[in-house]
This record gives structure tokens, C-alpha cells and sequence, in this order.
């Protein structure tokens, strides 16, 4: 998988959240690498879901989602990793009026 980016901005006037990135749930050593660099001022959050986000008419917003504890309500640039298999990862700018990109990066082999 080529590394996928994800954007939000100025949260100042509520919480912005960005569209998805499906992953590979049949990758054999599921491992996915997800940093987030902030601009300005940001407080933020990345989340993922078990949910089946391929499904015909799955709306996120209607999904269940967990927070990343490593990546949850941080206002610097960070990164950290996923080494269980989840369908979906998500940016929750939660604050400020700055910026935080997302990017994403699966490795392991599929079947």
C-alpha cells in the first residue's frame, strides 16, 4: 500500500473529522504505521473501527469507533503503529485552528 494521507483544519468552531482509509484486513502480518504532523495549534485524535467500511451503505459517522491511545487528544506531531488487524482508520481534529495531517502506511503481505 502506498502511504495515504488525510487532512483536517481549523477545529475552532467544533471538531472536523476526515474521510477514512480502508485497510487490508487479509494482510498475513497486518502492520500499519500512521504518523500526524500538526500545524499551528491542534488537538487531535485517530480512531478505528472493526466495522465492515466496505459494506453497501456503511456511513461512518454511524460506525463504532476506538481511540488510538498513542494518537489520542495530542496537539504535536507523533506516530505510532497498529500490529492487530482493524478495517478503517480516521483524523478527529478535536480542537484549535490549525492543522494535523494523517499519513498511513500498511505493510505485510496479502494471502
Amino acid at each position: 500500500m502506498y502511504p495515504i494521507t488525510r487532512s483536517t483544519s481549523d477545529a475552532s468552531g467544533g471538531a472536523k473529522t476526515s474521510s477514512i482509509v480502508a485497510l487490508d484486513t487479509f494482510a498475513t502480518q497486518f502492520q500499519t504505521s500512521i504518523g500526524c504532523a500538526v500545524t499551528g495549534t491542534a488537538n487531535y485524535t485517530v480512531q478505528y473501527t472493526l466495522d465492515n467500511v466496505l459494506a453497501p451503505g456503511y456511513t461512518p459517522s454511524s460506525g463504532t469507533w476506538y481511540d488510538i491511545t498513542a494518537l489520542a487528544s495530542k496537539a504535536a506531531t507523533l506516530s505510532a503503529y497498529v500490529d492487530y488487524p482493524v478495517t478503517a482508520v480516521k483524523l478527529v481534529q478535536n480542537s484549535g485552528a490549525g492543522s494535523v495531517v494523517m499519513t498511513v502506511l500498511q505493510t505485510g503481505a496479502g494471502d
